[in-house]
């Protein structure tokens, strides 16, 4: 009702697609926004997926398209809603930045911590094969060799699998919180 100040019929129909699209948007994030834990923080976390950056150049489009055509109270409600949607484009980077740095920290420190152990492990187990050292116990009906390989074969790829989970965890992150506005890939 607040679009235009004329009766532009392009104007009100191209309003009406973008206003529907922001509802489309926002309307599920409001819905669950009511089950957010946390405040703030669980709004944001439901909103990660969003993708502001697309309606934040459609407003910017509109006005220009429009300059002049637009009533004062359109402008001011398209002013608070590029707002809103700059507060939780600034969220969204703030948490991928807290996050990426807590999991790669933690990264480090895990791999430090597996790595070791696993490369003590391995020499051993090279040394010990070498000398021909080995257990003299059949598991499972293997031979003591295989079973020995096998064991330390398993404590060899811990680091990998340490840093493959992280890197899962990384990438689904980055993957749902993508997004740069006009340039984002749509997949």
């Amino acid at each position: 009702e607040a679009v235009a100040t004329g009766n532009d019929e392009e104007l009100n129909r191209e309003v009406q697609e973008y206003v529907e699209e922001v509802v489309r948007t926002v309307e599920p994030l409001g819905d669950q926004g009511d089950s957010a834990s946390g405040a703030d923080f669980g709004v944001l976390w439901l909103g990660l997926e969003a993708d502001y950056g697309v309606y934040m150049e459609r407003s910017t489009t509109l006005r220009r398209s429009y300059e002049g055509d637009l009533s004062d109270a359109f402008e001011e409600r398209l002013d608070d809603l590029v707002r809103a949607f700059r507060l939780f484009a600034t969220g969204k980077e703030y948490f991928k930045t807290i996050y990426y740095t807590q999991e790669v920290s933690q990264l480090s420190r895990t791999l430090l911590v597996i790595s070791l152990p696993s490369i003590l492990v391995t020499a051993s187990a090279i040394l010990a094969i070498n000398a021909q050292l080995l257990p003299e116990v059949w598991v499972f009906g293997f031979p003591p060799l295989m079973s020995f390989v096998a064991t330390v074969f398993t404590v060899a790829l811990a680091p990998f699998l340490v840093l493959t989970s992280f890197m899962l965890r990384l990438s689904t992150v980055a993957q749902r919180t993508a997004g740069a506005g006009p340039f984002s890939v749509q997949q």
